[in-house]
């Protein structure tokens, strides 16, 4: 499955949980990546998720909580163990 692919199934099944959405899913410029931001119903968790993908492999990474920036921080300090699994941050 394509990282497009991906996070639109990703979407609609939270859709049917009843997850708001706070951006719908687009493309990260120049990168096969995917970002989307939801909410539960009462806005009490917040979450970022990004799926990428090399064409072998996928990954999806999903930040939980109220300082986003701050996981976000933590993410840019990791390297994937292959090339185009993690978005660019």
């Amino acid at each position: 499955m394509k990282p497009k692919e991906a996070i639109q199934v990703m979407a609609d099944n939270l859709k049917k949980q009843g997850m708001r959405f706070t951006m719908n899913p687009v493309q990260l410029p120049g990168q096969d990546a995917y970002q989307m931001a939801y909410t539960t119903r009462n806005a009490r968790m917040k979450s970022t998720a990004y799926v990428a993908g090399n064409g072998k492999r996928l990954s999806n990474i999903t930040i939980m909580g109220p300082k986003q920036s701050e996981a976000l921080e933590v993410l840019k300090t990791l390297t994937p163990k292959e090339q185009g699994v993690f978005p660019k941050f």
